[in-house]
C-alpha cells in the first residue's frame, strides 16, 4: 500500500500474497515472478513520479541490486516515461548494481579520510592514489 504522499510504501502485504500464493498453487513460479516485478515496476515508477511531482525533480537515477535486473529497468524506464516522457531515467551499471559493496566502499573511505584529515589536516595519498 503507498501512504498518502505517494514516497512511502508498505510491502508486507504483497509479500504475503506472494507467499500464499506459493504455498497454495496459486500460479506457475514463472507467472508469480512476473507479478512481483510488475508490482515492483508499479510501486517505485509511482513513488519516483510522486516525488517528481512534490519537487521539480526531472531525472532519477536508480541503484542497488535490484535495480541490476534489464526486466525491472525496462520496466520502470516504461512506466515513468508513458507519464512523463521528459524524465530522464538512469541506472547504476549492472555490475555495480548486485549489491551495496561498492557504495559501501565509497563511504568508508569517504570517512577514513575525513578521519585522516582531521587527525592531521593533510590530504591522505599513497596506499591507493589520492582519496
Amino acid at each position: 500500500s503507498m501512504e498518502k504522499d505517494g514516497l512511502h510504501c508498505h510491502l508486507s502485504g504483497a509479500e504475503a500474497q506472494v507467499s500464499r500464493w506459493l504455498k497454495q498453487g496459486g500460479g506457475s513460479p514463472a507467472d508469480i515472478a512476473a507479478e512481483v516485478f510488475d508490482f515492483l515496476a508499479r510501486t517505485v515508477s509511482r513513488m519516483i513520479l510522486a516525488a517528481s511531482e512534490r519537487t521539480g525533480i526531472t531525472q532519477v537515477l536508480i541503484a542497488g541490486g535490484v535495480a541490476s535486473s534489464a526486466l525491472l529497468r525496462g520496466m520502470l524506464r516504461q512506466r515513468i516515461l508513458k507519464q512523463k516522457p521528459d524524465f530522464h531515467v538512469c541506472f547504476g551499471k549492472p555490475e555495480y548494481s548486485g549489491d551495496n559493496a561498492v557504495g559501501v566502499a565509497l563511504i568508508g573511505a569517504r570517512q577514513w579520510r575525513q578521519e585522516e584529515e582531521s587527525t592531521d589536516g593533510s590530504t591522505v595519498t599513497g596506499r591507493q592514489g589520492t582519496l
